[in-house]
């Protein structure tokens, strides 16, 4: 095996140093390096142009699907809901009467009713 020697800042160092644990210096930053090297030569097979990994690619594909299907089962609720809405105006409410309706109902008094006062 060959040696190395490196620098850190010292709060990079405070960092690793937390991370390492009870392992030993040496097999630690052994272990760091090799997965960097091992990872990066997979990651450069596995990742796009994006740089995502094709785990990662296809789990957000998953996700925006689902999120696909959740949209249009809410646009369709909304839809059930317009149609019930206008169902309701319709069958369930009284009919609108505008002022000009209700100003003629006024005017328009029976020959019995011109006698009474208000």
């Amino acid at each position: 095996m060959k040696t190395i020697s490196i620098r850190l800042d010292d709060e990079f160092f405070v960092k690793i140093e937390a991370k390492r644990g009870d392992e030993s210096k040496s097999d630690f930053y052994r272990r760091i390096l090799c997965e960097y090297i091992e990872k990066t030569d997979e990651d450069k097979v596995n990742k796009d142009e994006y740089g995502l990994n094709k785990d990662e690619y296809r789990r957000l594909q998953i996700e925006l699907k689902l999120k696909d299907e959740l949209l249009r089962g809410k646009d369709a609720h909304i839809e059930d809901l317009k149609i019930q809405l206008g169902w309701f105006h319709q069958h369930a409410l009284p009919p609108a009467t505008t002022k000009a309706e209700e100003s003629d109902k006024v005017k328009k008094k029976r020959w019995w009713e011109w006698r009474k006062k208000k």
